[in-house]
């Protein structure tokens, strides 16, 4: 999962990195020096960052501290890594690049420059400058970002938008909030359906990935490529009709096809292990790809680390729920990871 530290501005992405440097680690010695080697800082701005992130935990969390002592140590209180995901996420809501990001997505029938200045409340070279920002991340993700929009294959948009929300949001508080009504309602009726068991610690993927969709299915951007076998259709209606109604009955209106929205969704549901996944549901092409990743990573096991006990029964059994759980593991990758290295 990327951490995404690039949609924080440069003041912000600093104290969140001493934020990091100075959290609960148990008996961790950082000195000015060291901290201003590791960050790139001088002496004078090293303590302006601090003074501010005091201010930030003095706000979020009373009884936190940072301080620096008279022999130049760093001196901290209660800096809980769930209080350091807390002020990144306020940090995150007051970077701009951030505010450009959402506002590009929830209104994509603005993308002329005045309405992203009036939104923002910034000028036209603040606009220009971080419009840079945005096509250099944008390009950083193998996407582009044209006409204040993302621009590129649809999965991948979502699982850039997806990895965003969730990995600053995900246990601190729900994102896209205009979405939440018809979620709510999706959840239910898929908990219902195939009795998925929606607790806090299981939910929010789920939540995010019906959030993303219904986010860019307001914009028309629907998904067009296959990810179920042709026959999955017939061969498992108890799983497809549930899900294609749902869809059917809340974006009905948006008069936009729903059938590949409904795989990209299963498909989901499979690989996060909600619903379980049997690779023959899969297109010809992603069956091949998980079977052949599969099969590689089995037959290392088998050779090398079963080598005479390979063949017998508890063996046998033993490489084949790796194996189920390997397919779970390469269909997700084949799907819905696209890696790349974080340059922040």
């Amino acid at each position: 999962m990327e951490i995404h530290n690039e949609f924080l501005d440069l003041n912000y992405r600093y104290q969140y990195y001493l934020l990091e440097l100075v959290a609960d680690h148990g008996d961790y010695y950082l000195t000015v020096n060291r901290a201003m080697k590791l960050l790139g800082l001088s002496k004078f701005k090293l303590s302006q960052y601090v003074e501010t992130v005091n201010a930030d935990l003095a706000m979020m969390s009373p009884e936190s501290y940072l301080r620096i002592n008279g022999d130049g140590i760093f001196e901290s209180g209660h800096i809980s890594e769930s209080i350091v995901r807390k002020i990144r996420l306020d940090y995150l809501q007051q970077s701009n690049l951030f505010k450009m990001f959402e506002f590009s997505l929830l209104n994509p029938g603005k993308n002329e420059t005045t309405d992203f200045c009036d939104a923002l409340f910034i000028g036209k070279t603040k606009f220009y400058e971080l419009r840079k920002e945005m096509v250099e991340v944008a390009d950083h993700f193998n996407l582009q970002f044209k006409k204040n929009q993302l621009i590129g294959p649809e999965m991948q948009i979502r699982q850039f938008v997806f990895e965003i929300y969730y990995s600053y949001f995900n246990g601190i508080e729900k994102p896209l909030a205009l979405f939440q009504e018809t979620v709510d309602q999706m959840l239910v009726t898929m908990r219902d359906q195939f009795q998925i068991n929606l607790l806090p610690t299981t939910i929010t993927k789920l939540e995010t990935y019906l959030k993303v969709q219904s986010l860019r299915l307001r914009g028309k951007n629907a998904l067009t490529a296959p990810l179920l076998a042709p026959d999955f259709k017939t061969q498992q209606p108890q799983l497809w009709q549930p899900v294609l109604s749902m869809l059917t009955t809340n974006y009905q209106l948006l008069r936009i096809p729903l059938e590949v929205e409904a795989e990209g969704l299963l498909t989901f549901l499979f690989t996060e292990s909600y619903v379980p996944l049997e690779i023959d549901y899969l297109t010809p092409d992603l069956k091949n790809g998980v079977s052949q990743k599969t099969g590689q990573f089995v037959s290392k096991v088998e050779h090398v680390l079963m080598k005479d006990e390979a063949h017998s029964e508890q063996a046998q059994n033993i490489l084949a729920n790796l194996a189920h759980d390997l397919d779970q593991i390469h269909a997700k990758h084949l799907t819905f990871l696209h890696r790349t290295n974080n340059l922040y």
